[in-house]
């Protein structure tokens, strides 16, 4: 617990922990799997499932009845990539947070973002790899808005104060 504390003030000073109850973390790659669920633990989210790729995403997602708050999802994976995941997340009517991860060109993210929200599917964001715990903790800050961000389509990024304050701390 003393390290989870220490940790979250050293990343992010002031804030105090995310509104995010559940999170799946979507990653082929072992290393960076361990180090996002780390780092979503550190965050305070309060449970934090893995997956290796989009087929066992979905066993997990439909064991929880499609309740998870925020899917943390890498694009390139065996057996299912990260784009075909998230048009079966849209097609399911997914009602969480999408946060991209990637080691790919950001033109290519950029594009899978669009995509996402053209399936129906809310993006809180998108990140390089590697990914640090301030900008997922920025971009937890706006799971909080997930209700306001149906016309996130049309009118752009919703962006709360908790999430501005987060970033400028970051």
């Amino acid at each position: 617990e003393f390290r989870r504390v220490l940790f979250r003030s050293e990343v992010v000073p002031g804030l105090a922990g995310v509104n995010c109850h559940s999170a799946l973390v979507v990653d082929d790659d072992l290393v960076v799997l361990q180090q996002v669920k780390a780092m979503l633990d550190a965050l305070g989210v309060s449970e934090v499932l893995t997956a290796i790729n989009g087929v066992e995403a979905n066993r997990v997602l439909a064991t929880r009845g499609g309740e998870i708050e925020v899917l943390v999802c890498d694009l390139s994976m065996p057996e299912m990539d990260g784009v075909e995941l998230i048009r079966r997340f849209g097609e399911t009517g997914f009602k969480g947070g999408l946060i991209l991860i990637s080691g790919a060109d950001e033109k290519i993210i950029s594009t899978v973002n669009k995509l996402a929200v053209l399936q129906g599917v809310r993006v809180l964001g998108q990140l390089q790899k590697p990914v640090s715990a301030a900008q997922l903790a920025v971009l937890l800050a706006h799971a909080e808005d997930l209700p306001a961000l149906e016309q996130q389509a049309a009118a752009g990024p919703v962006v709360s104060r908790k999430a501005i304050r987060a970033a400028m701390a970051a």
